[in-house]
């Protein structure tokens, strides 16, 4: 994919992308980003002294260069609401009001049609997710001047430095606010905007919250009846060579995975979660279809079953570890010879 950040178009960060493209400086500002400003020229039809205006239609131009943002659609604003830079990061000021942050990346693509705000949630630190590597969660803010996306507020672990980015963090992420450009746009962000401060601060709370599973301590044996609990579908009563074999990944990948160590609840976590990203010894699975399946489909629910369990449903928890136990105790039925 390409980066799409076009010649009037810049990407400002903290530190160099991928593309190589981003102006470094040691603080993102609202006129370092965004310093030009939107004009919008009326559109009239007819040539002459029969010339007339045309209505509510306008054109958004940049008013340093006077060219149309993007592919230059006009707009109705009898229908349409133009949200500006400067409306977005007005907004992400407000949603993080009291949460420590840094912007970290700003900028537009595409010829100035889209435009975007990663701003990182400092008291989150960086998170350790199951492969034992860590991400940053941002609250990423995108809109359009040219008809192209509609607005979004998210939570996300994607840093937007260009436009793959941009559209990557607009279709995956899961927690967001979005917003289409109608007439009554303003009225629906201002209704939503508690929410977004709340979610905002939330995130904080989910981080603490497993930040407790760390100091929670969790041996094989434990982890092997919880594994088993989660593997066996209800209408088994034991467990298959198939569900035995996915245990003991998984008990491997409590005990040995990239950043484990086999002792607390947070390892149980992250050996849990770490097959359902990358996927078992025997799938057959392509890459792309894991992760399709990982973060979309039956194993993204898998995934969060356990973090729901062992954050909020103990009683839940305790009833996956007994059942767990039960299959265990079931003895192989002999095939006589």
């Amino acid at each position: 994919m390409s980066h799409n950040i076009e010649q009037r178009d810049s990407q400002y960060g903290l530190e160099i992308a991928w593309h190589g493209l981003t102006k470094v400086v040691k603080e993102i500002l609202p006129k370092i980003a965004f310093p030009w400003g939107i004009q919008l020229e009326q559109m009239y039809y007819g040539a002459g002294e029969g010339q007339k205006q045309h209505g509510n239609w306008v054109l958004p131009i940049a008013d340093d260069d006077k060219l149309p943002l993007g592919s230059g659609v006009p707009v109705n604003l009898s229908t349409y609401t133009i949200r500006t830079p400067s409306d977005l990061w007005q907004l992400r000021d407000e949603v993080v009001q009291g949460t420590e942050n840094t912007v970290v990346s700003a900028g537009t693509v595409e010829n100035r049609a889209k435009f975007f705000i990663s701003t990182k949630l400092n008291e989150l630190e960086r998170v350790r997710v199951a492969d034992g590597s860590e991400v940053e969660l941002l609250l990423n803010s995108m809109g359009s001047l040219d008809k192209s996306l509609n607005e979004q507020h998210s939570i996300s672990s994607t840093r937007i430095v260009c436009a793959n980015t941009l559209m990557m963090s607009f279709l995956s992420d899961k927690v967001k606010f979005r917003y289409r450009h109608s007439k009554n746009m303003n009225d629906a962000i201002k209704a939503d905007k508690p929410l977004m401060q709340e979610v905002a601060g939330l995130a904080a709370v989910v981080k603490a919250a497993f930040d407790t599973l760390v100091v929670q301590p969790c041996n094989v044996d434990r982890a092997h009846r919880i594994y088993t609990g989660l593997i066996v579908s209800p209408e088994q009563k034991e467990v298959s060579k198939r569900a035995e074999n996915m245990v003991e990944q998984h008990i491997e990948c409590f005990q040995r995975g990239k950043g484990n160590a086999g002792q607390s609840e947070f390892d149980l976590l992250n050996g849990w979660t770490d097959l359902k990203t990358h996927g078992y010894e025997d799938s057959k699975k392509s890459r792309w279809d894991t992760f399709e399946t990982s973060e979309f489909g039956a194993y993204a629910t898998q995934k969060s079953r356990l973090a729901n369990l062992l954050i909020n449903d103990r009683d839940g928890l305790n009833k996956v570890e007994a059942r767990g136990r039960s299959l265990m105790e079931v003895k192989p039925v002999e095939v006589p010879a």
